[in-house]
């Protein structure tokens, strides 16, 4: 009976949430599900990783195709994102198929829109507006990712990327910044331990393997999959969401 009762008692509880914040109960538990959002409410830093979080896109991919050799990279992006390959090595062999040019970013870039996840342009204002510091941390490639950044007004300052290198004068790929938080497997956790002392608290939002690996660092990591589900991340973040409703609706009732 008292069992009976307490299923009851849950069930009601559930339905009394506000919709929004109902449907990524059960991968982490609602236990897990609550102090997550608490910890996005409560953090000084949330940190969001860019491509197919912040945007709708994986930048490296525009790139590909604007460069006419898109299947061939998407297929290293899948891996990477997976967590099937080593970050590392998927960077490496996707720039080893593009050497994309300066000339090559300024052409995309003039001519494309970077288009945001639903939302997004609310989420993160709000988030400042609560003192909260909003910083990307993002393995795609820098001049990919600050426009991003500047679309939504977060400075070049709280950006983490990729630094691709060109020869000074004819603008040919000459590599990439190796050395970057982000440019390999493990970076990313090592980025959050850093701004975990400088901030205090933290939280990672961010749809890929990559992401995932920074949870044992972060207060909490919220999986994002309005965009892409990777089951990975589904099953190992502390709150999965699939819109970014789910993450303004939470600020809001905290």
């Amino acid at each position: 009976m008292g069992i009976h009762f307490a299923l009851v008692s849950s069930m009601l509880s559930f339905r009394l949430l506000p919709m929004a914040l109902r449907g990524s109960r059960s991968m982490a538990g609602a236990a897990s599900v609550a102090a997550a959002q608490r910890a996005l409410a409560q953090a000084k830093c949330v940190c969001f990783d860019v491509d197919s979080t912040v945007t709708t896109e994986e930048g490296i991919d525009v790139l590909a195709a604007f460069l006419g050799k898109g299947e061939a990279v998407a297929e290293w992006t899948r891996k990477a994102m997976g967590g099937n390959v080593l970050f590392q090595d998927a960077i490496q062999a996707r720039l080893d198929i593009l050497k994309p040019s300066r000339q090559d970013f300024d052409r995309l870039i003039s001519g494309h829109g970077f288009p945001l996840s639903a939302r997004m342009s609310e989420l993160i204002p709000m988030l400042r507006s609560r003192g909260q510091e909003v910083v990307f941390i993002s393995g795609g490639l820098m001049p990919l990712v600050l426009p991003v950044a500047a679309k939504l007004s977060v400075p070049a300052s709280n950006v983490f990327a990729i630094d691709i290198y060109f020869d000074p004068r004819t603008g040919a790929f000459t590599g990439f910044n190796r050395d970057a938080y982000t440019a390999a497997s493990g970076g990313k956790p090592r980025l959050v331990a850093k701004l975990r002392k400088q901030y205090g608290s933290i939280v990672m939002i961010g749809d890929g393997a990559t992401d995932l690996e920074a949870k044992t660092e972060a207060d909490a990591m919220i999986g994002y999959g309005a965009n892409v589900v990777r089951p990975v991340v589904r099953d190992g973040a502390d709150w999965f969401v699939t819109s970014t409703d789910e993450l303004i609706a939470a600020l809001k009732a905290h």
